[in-house]
């Protein structure tokens, strides 16, 4: 009797453990892909959305890799590490108008989703324009710079220039 129902028991507690991995969510730590709720990825140890650009994440989420190899999924802003902030001079009411490549409106009102854009097309993106809702529509815009071009004065834009990146020579 005691038997029975110690096996009854241990079943009930695998098939709610087996539920609980396959139910997990974002944040919740993982394996592999097969723990996370679909479209979530296990990536460094936890379930996240899988995302291509920051504008695929939710507000004060980024779109990186925690480290090389992993999928490129939305990492909360405290989790990064300084150095993989992007590093721009910050030109607060300033407008730097023309060499636009590209141009989208944001999901958030936050100049730094423009310029983790920027920091993701290296090479190509050599400043950006972020520019207030309300504006040029009811979102906010961000536009990307092939050049900095020249700085004008204008209370509803943030703009930010890439800082050349120094490699110490050894």
């Amino acid at each position: 009797m005691y038997v029975r129902l110690l096996l009854v028991c241990i079943t009930a507690t695998l098939l709610l453990m087996q539920s609980a991995v396959e139910a997990r969510g974002i944040g919740n730590q993982c394996v592999n892909d097969g723990e996370c709720q679909a479209p979530l990825v296990c990536n460094y140890g936890f379930c996240r959305q899988e995302c291509t650009l920051d504008r695929d994440c939710a507000r004060d989420f980024y779109c990186m890799k925690p480290r090389p190899g992993d999928y490129k999924s939305c990492i909360h802003r405290s989790a990064i590490a300084p150095a993989a902030v992007p590093r721009y001079v910050l030109e607060k009411n300033t407008d730097r108008p023309g060499n636009d490549y590209h141009s989208f409106p944001l999901k958030y009102p936050d100049p730094n989703y423009c310029a983790r854009e920027c920091d993701a097309a290296p090479g190509q993106c050599r400043a950006w324009t972020y520019t207030k809702p309300g504006v040029q529509g009811a979102t906010a815009r961000c536009y990307l710079k092939r050049a900095k071009g020249n700085k004008v004065t204008n209370k509803n834009t943030v703009s930010g220039v890439a800082r050349p990146i120094r490699v110490p020579v050894r």
